[in-house]
């Protein structure tokens, strides 16, 4: 007997209004998975045309084997409100594929810079016709800047961030008090473009899930990420684009971006995800991001018992679902991160009674809120004790989470703000992709556990036969201050930034290891085209590198006692090999084709302070 697939068409209430030259119709999307998962469909059909959720989003628990299908590019679910389109939630097997999500309204507006003070820390604006008023969400205080005549993120130039955003109109504003202007912003001027936006949610946020599949779907917006997944196991598939939409109703000008942040952002997981032939653009910050979480030891007993905090919902709880006896705990001492070792965990569970011991340290250092609201507490029982005692604020990562072994290849990534591939996750391979026009570096391998407490040091991952082309052009590539990876190839890590006119005085150690970097063409960065920090056991090898080194990389980093001055750059690094490199036409500013400058960090340090 065949097996037989149960599915159902779609009935349809249509409201006879127009949008962009489409039909609005109201689908109660979110009646149809309840019956499929209630009566076992396997398949929901959508129909072509412009369809709107009657409800505020749609909920997808607790399906298994379920299909939500369109009819490719001519079926459009357009979001009502700042929610997630889809929210899948403890499902298995669940399958999106063929259609296209919007908003409308959408979830960010833009508008025309329309005098600048002489000071340069007050900007007066006007919205763009059609796009949403200044109200609400709306009203943020950070801006990205886009050239007027390319409609592309405007070069060497770094985001602007206000205190305040005064509404004059619903149309009209003064973005008052501008922050963090230590960067040259001299090229913004009268005419430029910008855009704020409001980062509340999602197109497709998936949790606690076990294999599921994102298959050629086109999100043209999102509040903040494409598709966000968290706590996840399995096989996961992801085949998708990100681009700009249509022309909005009313408006004349084109959009400027797509999703408000990421592209992918993949945290936390018993196993990384797949990515194949995405294409993603104009997104407000990176392309991918994968991750695990590392989270803050609040108490230690001598023995074999550490409590650690979460300031995320559900957090500790979808921790623990995930968990499986013989995980190890890694601990790692705050602020250089050292390995103090890692433990098998014999034990997680719940105890909040030790909220109260969440201090100032944790606040500042673990971005926790001061009255620990929201935050939870985790008893784990150590299979033995640790080799060093860890301290109140020391980092509790869990390597079998970090979402290890995963894979990029045949990709694009144009167009956006960020990193274009953020990548802080074991045992992966990035191939045969092509990175071009990204404000930062095209791919980054670095634990940021220091400010979004995403773990881990990184080891084992294959970067190869990518294509790389104009990286970096955002002045935060070549500024003294910022954490970036300082090249368009980047190995490094993310320590606390050192107080004002302070250099740094945390040892860079190499704890990123077994890293092949092989066969790469980069074509353009501001900074050098391979940058290696922080790492053990790098092998950079068959790569054409050409003009790199087009900004002064003697000052890139130089707060944390970095530099990026060489085609090829390496500190602070052990067994680093590099060999059959081209290297043709660096930029005017390159001291050189590769310099190893070995314990560079440490050296400066001594220099200046004497340790």
């Amino acid at each position: 007997m065949k097996n037989s697939i149960k599915s159902c068409a779609v009935p349809i209430m249509s409201i006879f209004l127009c949008w962009s030259g489409f039909a609005k119709e109201i689908v109660d999307i979110q009646k149809l998975v309840n019956d499929a998962i209630s009566n076992k469909t396997q398949r929901i059909t959508l129909p072509a045309g412009r369809l709107y959720p009657a409800s505020d989003y749609v909920m997808i628990e607790k399906a298994n084997g379920l299909i939500i299908e369109g009819a490719g590019a001519d079926t459009v679910i357009v979001a009502r409100t700042l929610r997630s389109t889809f929210s899948i939630f403890r499902s298995t097997n669940v399958a999106i594929r063929d259609l296209c999500i919007d908003y409308d309204p959408l979830p960010f507006t833009q508008a025309t810079i329309t005098a600048i003070s002489a000071d340069r820390t007050e900007f007066d604006y006007e919205v763009h016709a059609g796009y949403p008023a200044m109200e609400g969400a709306y009203s943020t205080t950070q801006i990205y800047l886009f050239d007027k005549n390319t409609r592309a993120w405007k070069r060497d130039v770094p985001d602007l961030y206000f205190r305040k955003n005064e509404i004059l109109s619903p149309t009209r504003g003064k973005l008052r008090s501008l922050t963090k202007h230590w960067m040259d912003h001299s090229g913004i001027v009268v005419g430029d473009y910008f855009i704020f936006t409001t980062r509340k949610s999602h197109a497709i946020q998936i949790y606690n899930s076990t294999s599921v599949r994102v298959e050629d779907v086109i999100v043209y917006t999102a509040p903040s990420a494409a598709v966000l997944c968290r706590y996840m196991d399995g096989d996961n598939y992801f085949r998708f684009t990100i681009k700009r939409g249509p022309l909005p109703n009313g408006a004349r000008e084109e959009r400027l971006i797509s999703t408000g942040a990421d592209g992918f952002n993949y945290g936390v997981g018993r196993k990384g995800p797949v990515l194949e032939r995405c294409d993603f653009s104009f997104m407000g910050d990176d392309s991918v991001n994968f991750h695990g979480h590392a989270h803050p030891v609040i108490d230690y007993d001598g023995g074999r018992t550490v409590w650690i905090a979460s300031r995320w919902d559900g957090d500790m709880e979808s921790t623990i679902a995930l968990f499986r006896t013989g995980d190890t705990a890694r601990l790692l001492t705050y602020g250089s991160f050292a390995m103090l070792g890692d433990v098998p965990i014999a034990s997680m569970t719940i105890e909040d009674a030790k909220k109260d011991l969440i201090k100032d340290a944790v606040v500042t250092e673990w971005r926790f809120p001061k009255d620990a609201k929201g935050v939870t507490v985790c008893r784990v029982e150590l299979a033995r004790p640790p080799a060093y005692a860890p301290k109140f604020g020391d980092a509790f990562t869990m390597p079998a989470l970090d979402a290890p072994n995963w894979a990029i290849r045949d990709c694009r990534f144009t167009e956006h703000r960020g990193i274009g591939i953020r990548m802080q996750s074991p045992h992966g391979i990035i191939e045969r992709s092509v990175l071009e026009n990204i404000k930062m570096a095209a791919i980054q391998i670095a634990p940021q556990i220091s400010f979004w407490a995403e773990a881990n040091w990184v080891n084992d991952v294959i970067i190869r036969n990518n294509t790389i082309r104009d990286c970096g052009y955002d002045p935060v590539m070549w500024s003294p201050i910022d954490r970036v990876g300082y090249g368009a190839i980047a190995v490094t890590t993310m320590t606390p930034r050192p107080a004002d006119n302070e250099l740094m005085r945390l040892p860079q150690l190499p704890l990123n290891r077994n890293i092949v970097i092989a066969s790469n063409r980069i074509d353009g960065c501001s900074v050098a085209g391979i940058f290696i920090n922080a790492a053990n056991g790098v092998r950079i090898s068959g790569n054409s590198i050409q003009r790199v080194n087009q900004k002064d990389g003697s000052r890139a980093g130089t707060n944390y006692a970095l530099c990026s001055t060489h085609a090829i750059t390496i500190l602070n690094s052990s067994n680093v090999s590099a060999v059959g490199n081209r290297i043709g036409a660096p930029g005017d500013l390159a001291q050189g084709e590769m310099k190893d400058y070995g314990d560079y960090s440490r050296r400066l340090v001594r220099e200046r302070y004497g340790e």
